[in-house]
């Protein structure tokens, strides 16, 4: 397997997805305003956390990463949303940093778009060696569920 096929993996091992999304909007664009609570990123994000609502559902999604067998699309949606949570408590390491402003300005869709996204990751995957800190400490992927869990499932937090 190449390096970055392989780091593409790792991605998505840290990650979650799940089913395949038929995208009518892709990032960038005006309508799918991500950031917003009005446009496409929010109405596939809703989606995203209700066909993950089950614990069952959340523990085939990562199965699916793990074997790179996930939806390109819902991989980066979910990245996104454990990003834009990160990034509220702090600001992300700047080798996501940068790839969350790609991903957000729609340098990541269309044809090579998964190879061109694992490039960008690559240095942050190494950086932090999110594959290996992953299989070690399980909390992570506790961190992950709670961001793509139903808002109404997660545990009120106090300002």
């Amino acid at each position: 397997m190449a390096s970055s096929s392989l780091k593409f993996c790792c991605l998505f091992f840290v990650v979650g997805a799940g089913r395949a999304m038929a995208l009518t909007a892709t990032w960038g664009t005006k309508s799918w305003n991500w950031g917003s609570a009005m446009g496409v990123a929010h109405d596939k994000a809703a989606a995203l956390r209700r066909d993950l609502s089950t614990t069952e559902a959340r523990l085939d999604f990562v199965q699916s990463l793990k074997k790179c067998a996930a939806s390109f699309d819902d991989a980066k949606l979910c990245l996104a949303l454990v990003w834009q949570q990160s990034a509220r408590k702090g600001p992300l390491p700047p080798a996501f940093a940068e790839a969350y402003a790609e991903l957000v300005a729609g340098a990541f869709e269309g044809e090579g778009a998964d190879e061109a996204f694992a490039r960008t990751m690559a240095p942050g995957i190494d950086r932090y060696c999110l594959n290996v800190r992953l299989a070690i400490k399980p909390e992570r992927l506790t961190e992950v569920e709670a961001v793509i869990a139903p808002k109404e499932s997660r545990p009120r937090t106090e300002p």
